[in-house]
Formats: structure tokens, sequence, C-alpha cells
């Protein structure tokens, strides 16, 4: 769809946590570098090709981007890139870059959107018809204009399906519930903030 700025957001998100994927590391991180030089985050780009070009890192660069990789490494970058769009956590509605995926303030893990990516927004909840899977309504329009194919399983799409959900709070809390079911520690600490809440 030639978004530069997403896919380096998802990349740079990858690469936060680049060390579970040991044996694909350096083609990830050679893409977030492109990506990120694409879509103007200098300074993302920079770090990524600093961690890059360490001794232990240098002989598995693709040697057809070694040259450029090690040239961005070089040159520091003063300035910030450019801040990411905030939108409200779909619990605690505190205003948190789009694409995060874990709320500073409530300190929760949030859904995601298929289509894009992007922590999903409660007011713009909707949902990809073939999987069921939560989208933002927006994004998952934009894809489906782009190319009319579920982005879960690629079945045929008719982008007049989706809708934004008849009770947002509803599905959204019924997502919650499964995500809270899958993580048994998570669980218990809930619990516990719950019952202070209510004594």
């Amino acid at each position: 769809m030639g978004d530069h700025m997403g896919a380096a957001r998802l990349l740079v998100r990858v690469c936060q946590n680049i060390s579970q994927f040991p044996q694909n590391m350096t083609n990830i991180m050679t893409t977030c570098i492109g990506e990120c030089s694409q879509a103007g985050l200098k300074q993302q780009a920079y770090q990524q090709a600093c961690v890059l070009i360490r001794p232990e890192n240098i002989d598995q660069i693709p040697p057809k981007f070694k040259t450029r990789i090690e040239s961005i490494a070089r040159r520091p970058v003063k300035t910030d890139d450019p801040a990411e769009e905030l939108t409200p956590c779909p619990f605690c509605k505190f205003h948190i870059p789009e694409y995060t995926l874990d709320c500073p303030n409530c300190k929760r893990n949030l859904p995601f959107c298929c289509a894009s990516g992007k922590h999903m927004v409660l007011q713009d909840w909707s949902s990809d018809p073939p999987s069921k899977m939560p989208a933002n309504y927006q994004e998952l329009k934009k894809m489906l204009e782009f190319e009319a194919l579920s982005p879960i399983c690629d079945k045929p799409v008719n982008p007049m399906q989706v809708t934004i959900a008849n009770d947002c709070e509803a599905e959204f809390k019924a997502l919650a519930d499964l995500m809270k079911d899958s993580s048994p520690d998570a669980d218990d600490d809930e619990e516990e903030e719950d019952r202070a809440l209510i004594s």
C-alpha cells in the first residue's frame, strides 16, 4: 500500500524484541532501516544501523546493503523523529502512541487491529468479516479499498460488509475477557486490582 510509516513503526516494534527472532535478526533489522529511512524516521534508522554494525552482527549484513547501513550508522542524527499520533487506550482512555500494545497508565496488554497493527480504538471498533478478528474500522476500510481480501485469511471481502460494531463496549469486553483467560499470571494481578477497587 506504500505505507512506509506504518511498516516502519511495526518493524521498530519487532526490533524492540529482536532477541526473539535470532535466525532472522539481520533481515528484519535491514528491512527496518530501509523502511525507517523512507518514512523519515532517521533517528530510528540510525539507532538500528548502530546495532547492526556491531562486530557480532556486521558480517551477516547482506553485501548489497552493507555500505548504505554503515553510512547511516556513521552519521548521528540530531533531530527527533516525528511523534506517533496518540489514540485512547480502550481500557482507561489514556492517550498513548497508536502502535503501542501495552498501556503505561493501566498496565494492560491491548488488543491490536488486524489490518494495521495499531492498538484497537473503542469508538472505531470493527472486525474482519471472514476471520472475526478485531480491526479498527477506518484501517480495515482503507486496506480493503486497496485490495478486497481479508488481512488474516486472504478470503474475498466486500468493503460494504465492514461496519462499526453495534455495541463496541460489549465486543471489547468479550475480547478483553478472552485475553484475560489466556494469561493466568495477569489474572491474579487483575483480580487483586478488582478486589481493591471494590473495597
